[in-house]
């Protein structure tokens, strides 16, 4: 699987190795690999971050009076943002006047992963973990019927890899995964 589109989100979204969430799990397996930022540092994802604060500004601070009105001003501002607002990284442009729907298709399953001949592959269980040399290994719960590759680094140390996303590592001299260095 070729890895052609990126996506930029925090790590807080899930709990488990590199905070995959459902959500990152389905993008990885149709091919769209998750860029992360570093914990307490919004600073790597300015734009977003500015969304936020723009989002919270006009549609929270004062929150409205009821849930109806609320809603009202988050749509107007989903409209707004996206259809009359310009954009300093698009040009001076809205999104709405430059997207254009992908021509890539969506298929109607989900590719199978294949994984290196020489990783050993384990399926994540409804606990979240894997069985390595007779003990359970949290995994994620996100990875719940996934199947993962481990791809020995050194003596004691295995990579932990989900489709072509290197996740984290597993020193089997402690049974514990350790986080790699971040992206």
């Amino acid at each position: 699987m070729t890895q052609k589109h990126a996506l930029t989100c925090a790590p807080s979204e899930s709990v488990g190795v590199r905070a995959l969430s459902k959500l990152s799990v389905w993008f990885i397996k149709l091919g769209i690999r998750p860029e992360r930022i570093e914990p307490g540092h919004p600073e790597q994802n300015g734009r977003h971050e500015r969304m936020h604060r723009v989002l919270k500004e006009t549609t929270a601070s004062p929150p409205r009076s009821n849930m109806r009105a609320q809603q009202k001003a988050f749509d107007e501002f989903i409209y707004e943002y996206d259809y009359e607002r310009p954009h300093e990284a698009l040009g001076q442009e809205s999104p709405a006047r430059i997207y254009q729907k992908s021509k890539k298709p969506y298929p109607r399953r989900m590719p199978k992963i294949a994984y290196d001949y020489n990783a050993v592959i384990r399926k994540v269980n409804r606990n979240g973990e894997i069985k390595w040399k007779r003990r359970n290994i949290y995994i994620s719960k996100s990875l719940i019927s996934e199947y993962m590759a481990l791809k020995q680094k050194e003596e004691h140390l295995w990579e932990i890899w989900f489709s072509c996303y290197p996740i984290d590592i597993l020193n089997i001299s402690i049974g514990k995964v350790l986080p790699m260095c971040p992206d």
